[in-house]
């Protein structure tokens, strides 16, 4: 089966590094080789997003079907999306309504008031600590476009702190309904938490200054 996935491969291999590429182009080469190449993997992006804001994980490129899993992959288009438009200053507002869209369909359907991020929608359980770590990063970066992502992004960490926090201070795993995976994962747990933390008082501190 041929898969080119508007999930987990063409986010993380296409479009996060295409937002390097853009910041390449805009900050240190000026080389139109980079806008292109980012450009490209915005467009396959942008037009395989769905009405409601989402993006599914893979398609079939032989039968055209989608396999849906929507979980911390929206933070990370995202994110890219958000990079590509601030560096590259584009005006075309096809990728500012696709954020606009993806944007509310991530904070509206993925997490519940409370900071509890949703598994694979619209499955809730199990509780994943990639999906909070995930949570505060996006809405974190993406504060700048609205002051009350910050405000969640915090109501996130909160959650996250106490309810997927050891005594120790490693974080957990997974929550389930009825008992918590407390393995300590490095790659998986720890380091993702280290980042998305960093991010937010980075921000903080950002709005501390302004």
């Amino acid at each position: 089966m041929n898969y080119v996935v508007s999930g987990l491969v063409q986010q993380v291999l296409s479009v996060m590094p295409s937002a390097q590429r853009i910041k390449l182009y805009t900050l240190i080469t000026g080389e139109k080789q980079f806008f292109d190449f980012a450009r490209r993997a915005v467009d396959f992006t942008v037009y395989h997003q769905h009405p409601d804001g989402r993006w599914n994980y893979s398609i079939d490129l032989n039968s055209g079907k989608e396999r849906q899993q929507i979980d911390f992959h929206q933070g990370y288009i995202l994110e890219s999306l958000y990079e590509f438009i601030k560096h590259s200053k584009t005006a075309d507002q096809k990728y500012k309504e696709a954020l606009s869209r993806g944007i509310d369909f991530y904070r509206n359907y993925q997490f519940f008031e409370d900071g509890r991020a949703k598994w694979r929608w619209p499955k809730v359980w199990p509780i994943d600590i990639h999906n909070q770590a995930q949570g505060i990063i996006t809405f974190s970066k993406l504060s700048s476009l609205n002051r009350e992502y910050l405000d969640f992004t915090q109501t996130v960490a909160q959650w996250t702190i106490d309810h997927m926090q050891d005594d120790e201070g490693y974080f957990y795993y997974q929550k389930h309904m009825y008992y918590t995976n407390k393995i300590p994962y490095m790659r998986w747990a720890q380091s993702w938490m280290m980042l998305a933390l960093s991010q937010l008082f980075c921000q903080l501190e950002i709005n501390t200054k302004s």
